[in-house]
């Protein structure tokens, strides 16, 4: 349901703006809430699991393409302050959790799920430029920490449930973007962005079908345009 009203407001604000009918906006002494998520994303991920000798390390690359407004896309949400008529500071929160289930007939096993859990928390920091004006450009940039989890669970026809994998990663989380606001009234804007999202680094741990745990490690990066909808408050 938030995809598709977020899917709304971005054609209401396309036309609005195409229209000329965007209003002018300062934002000093504003609140801003804003609702968001991903319209299209590219990630490349590197882990390591540090299995003991005479395994070693096991490295294992994972490159993902996610668009348009899916059960797969992020719920973004940001507020801020507006300092002066061009600084906004405040908080950055991207969350992102689904969930699979696949039938099979192979052997014994009747169903194998997976489910994903992503999350991003930092303090944020944009540049307005343009005061005033109908569309502001902006620039911003976030500092936080990740959390990322992904679990593989098969179920027999026994209704025996079992846990083939789990790994959990928690790291460093830097996001820059780039993109405009479009106000379409003093108190309401769509916000369109590029971003680039970097986990330098992040560490963890593997656990395996036998309950055993493993350190694990990862890095890696996204680009992609997110889209949100912000509401102004106190002008």
């Amino acid at each position: 349901m938030i995809h598709k009203v977020l899917g709304f407001l971005c054609s209401v604000g396309a036309l609005s703006c195409l229209s000329g009918t965007a209003q002018a906006q300062n934002t000093a002494g504003a609140l801003q809430i804003g609702l968001g998520t991903d319209v299209v994303t590219y990630t490349s991920q590197s882990g390591t699991v540090q299995y003991p000798q005479p395994v070693g390390d096991v490295a294992a690359d994972r490159k993902t393409t996610r668009w348009g407004f899916g059960s797969h896309s992020g719920i973004n949400l940001e507020g801020g302050y507006g300092i002066g008529d061009s600084l906004v500071v405040g908080g950055f929160v991207s969350l992102g959790s689904w969930s699979q289930k696949d039938q099979t007939n192979r052997g014994n096993e009747i169903e194998v799920k997976v489910t994903t859990l992503n999350l991003m928390l930092a303090p944020k920091i944009d540049y307005m430029f343009l005061p005033g004006q109908s569309f502001r450009p902006f620039l911003g940039g976030a500092l936080g920490i990740t959390h990322q989890t992904e679990t593989h669970q098969t179920r027999s026809a026994t209704n025996v449930t079992r846990t083939q994998s789990d790994d959990s990663l928690t790291g460093l989380a830097v996001m820059l973007r780039a993109g405009v606001r479009c106000f379409l009234t003093p108190g309401f804007s769509i916000d369109p962005a590029f971003i680039f999202a970097w986990t330098p680094t992040a560490s963890g741990s593997h656990t395996d079908a036998n309950a055993l745990k493993y350190d694990m490690s990862a890095s890696g990066y996204t680009l992609g345009l997110t889209v949100a909808a912000s509401g102004w408050v106190g002008l």
